[in-house]
C-alpha cells in the first residue's frame, strides 16, 4: 500500500490519499504501507503535519521495532522539509544501529530504496545493503 498525505495537490496514481496524520499513522499501524510520501502543511497545524508522522515513525522504530516504509517528503516548505528529512535520516540510523546483533548475525537492510528487506545471514552483508547510504529521499 502507498500512501499519500496532502491537502491539496492531485494524489497520483496508484495511491492512497489521507489528509490527516492521524489517518497516516492508522495505516502504518496496520504494517502494510510499503510507502508513503508525507507534505508537511496540512492547513490545520492543530490537527497535525507531516511532521507528526516522522515522528511516530521514528518512535515506533525505537521502542517497538518497527520496520519502516519507503518515506518521501514532497513538502513546498523548505524549512519544515529540512526538519522532516532529518527526521527520516535518524530512522535509518535507528534501523542501522539495530541492525548488529550480539549474536555475531548481521541484520541486512537494503538503504538504497529504504525497503524493509530483512535478511539475518551469518555475520557479512553486501557492502551495497550494509551500509547507510547518506541520501535521503526527496522528490521522486
Amino acid at each position: 500500500m502507498r500512501i499519500y498525505l496532502d491537502d491539496e495537490r492531485k494524489t497520483p496514481d496508484g495511491w492512497i490519499r489521507v489528509f490527516w496524520p492521524d489517518e497516516a499513522i492508522a495505516l502504518l499501524e496496520l504494517g502494510m504501507v510499503e510507502e508513503i510520501s508525507l507534505d508537511h502543511d496540512l492547513g490545520d497545524d492543530e490537527r497535525g503535519t507531516g511532521y507528526d508522522v516522522i515522528l511516530w515513525v521514528e518512535e515506533a522504530v525505537a521502542l517497538r521495532n518497527f520496520s519502516p516504509p519507503k518515506i518521501t517528503v514532497h513538502s513546498a516548505n523548505s524549512s519544515a522539509r529540512e526538519k522532516m528529512l532529518a527526521g527520516i535520516r535518524a530512522i535509518k540510523s535507528l534501523v542501522a544501529n539495530r541492525a548488529s546483533r550480539s549474536d555475531g548475525n548481521v541484520l541486512c537492510v537494503n538503504f538504497t530504496r529504504f525497503e524493509h528487506d530483512f535478511q539475518t545471514t551469518p555475520a557479512t552483508c553486501s557492502e551495497k545493503s550494509a551500509t547507510v547510504s547518506n541520501e535521503v529521499n526527496g522528490d521522486d
